[in-house]
């Protein structure tokens, strides 16, 4: 599994076309007033399969800590796929984007009652994600820009893990004329 979660890395980080996504999220659920709000990255690659859409590729992270102990929180790091569909079929404008990917690495905390305290349990699962925004184009500087809301659920053995939130995308491109 290391050696997967490696080659994957250097594949993002040779591709020209990485897009940097910051995303703010909250846990949804019976215990989410129990975390913070979390914060989340992700490295995005888009191939386009027409002037419209879009498959793309995604990894990231995201955290979200205990209120009652900031030590413990619970991470995960999806790796999904995804296809993305403007709605005017312009390549601008609003968009949907589902998303199916695993898990390769999370972190749930759970209270131990013998020792006292938090102890992290480790999880891996599916991840399935539904983003809707707005994606415009800034041809005067070379910029795209996706603004919208993302809902992703994490699935693993002891449950699942649900948060939504908002994100934001900047990337520098070349466009063509």
């Amino acid at each position: 599994m290391k050696k997967l979660s490696i080659a994957i890395f250097v594949f993002f980080c040779s591709v020209n076309s990485i897009n940097a996504q910051l995303f703010v999220s909250k846990i949804l659920g019976k215990n989410s007033s129990k975390y913070t709000k979390g914060w989340g990255g992700f490295y995005a690659i888009s191939i386009p399969v027409s002037t419209a859409d879009a498959v793309s590729a995604e990894i990231g992270f995201n955290i979200f800590f205990l209120k009652a102990d900031n030590r413990y929180g619970i991470i995960t790091a999806p790796l999904k796929l995804g296809y993305s569909y403007t709605f005017d079929r312009s390549g601008t404008g609003f968009y949907v984007e589902p998303q199916l990917g695993y898990n390769l690495a999370g972190v749930s905390p759970s209270y131990d009652n013998d020792s006292y305290r938090y102890v992290e349990d480790k999880f891996n699962g599916v991840s399935t994600t539904v983003n809707l925004g707005y994606l415009m184009n800034w041809r005067a500087i070379g910029a795209e820009i996706k603004v919208g809301t993302r809902a992703e659920t994490v699935f693993y053995g002891r449950g699942a893990v649900t948060y939504a939130g908002l994100m934001f995308l900047l990337s520098w491109k070349k466009f063509r004329n």
